[in-house]
């Protein structure tokens, strides 16, 4: 028979269940952890889920599964969040395309693509673009190309100076 906490959303019962959490932690048990919350022995909640997420560096799958609890939890805004931390740009991307999640997210996501390589700032430049999204959050992102890069090509194309033998 397996057993539960009670469904309470008492403060007593969220502060047992932290001490479980990170005394489990602290001992390496964290297959012992990983099992509680793969069965849901304990209640999910997003403080559990950031818990779970801390615990990243010494356990993958913790990870994985603090970001489910988000899911579960319907806490998309937050899973955009934790992706952006890790510089999952594409990902975030990806996730607000699946979930149809409302376009007000989508600025941070554009403010963290700045910090990314030019493939990707043109991968979802393009991809915004295709989805006609406002011209304001597609002008946000930096020219991805200076004019000297682009007068270069523009003299190879001329000049048919592309491929050199």
């Amino acid at each position: 028979m397996r057993r539960q906490f009670p469904r309470g959303s008492s403060p007593k019962t969220a502060y047992l269940i932290e001490i479980v959490v990170e005394t489990l932690a602290d001992g390496n048990e964290m297959d012992k952890l990983q099992q509680i919350v793969t069965y849901r022995v304990i209640n999910d909640s997003k403080p559990l889920a950031f818990l779970l997420l801390s615990y990243e560096a010494r356990c993958s799958t913790l990870f994985q599964s603090g970001v489910d609890i988000l899911a579960r939890n319907k806490a998309s805004d937050e899973i955009v969040e934790v992706m952006l931390e890790k510089q999952h740009i594409v990902d975030a991307f990806r996730f607000i395309d699946a979930r149809n999640l409302n376009e007000s997210i989508i600025p941070k996501v554009v403010e963290a693509a700045k910090h990314c390589s030019r493939q990707t700032q043109y991968a979802i430049k393009e991809h915004l673009t295709e989805k006609k999204a406002k011209a304001t959050i597609i002008n946000s992102l930096p020219d991805l190309y200076e004019q000297s890069e682009i007068d270069k090509t523009a003299n190879e194309l001329a000049t048919c100076q592309s491929f050199e033998v």
